[in-house]
């Protein structure tokens, strides 16, 4: 497991500061204070996200083709 601490998580209608994310292998586990609660059960990778914004689940579709 990862754990992404203070984050500005970016949600669909708004941004929140300040932010835990939990990433269980390829799923988001949790967000929010709970994430470090569960987090502290655990072994979990830790990383500084304060100062960068995270946007969890965003999958960047756009492709270049040659037309």
């Amino acid at each position: 497991m990862t754990l992404i601490t203070g984050a500005d998580v970016i949600r669909l209608d708004r941004i929140e500061p300040n932010t835990d994310v939990l990433i269980d292998g390829r799923n988001i586990r949790a967000i929010g204070a709970g994430a470090g609660e569960i987090a502290d059960d655990t072994d979990a990778k830790r990383i500084d996200g304060t100062g960068m914004y995270l946007s969890p689940g965003f999958i960047d579709m756009h492709f270049h083709g040659t037309g």
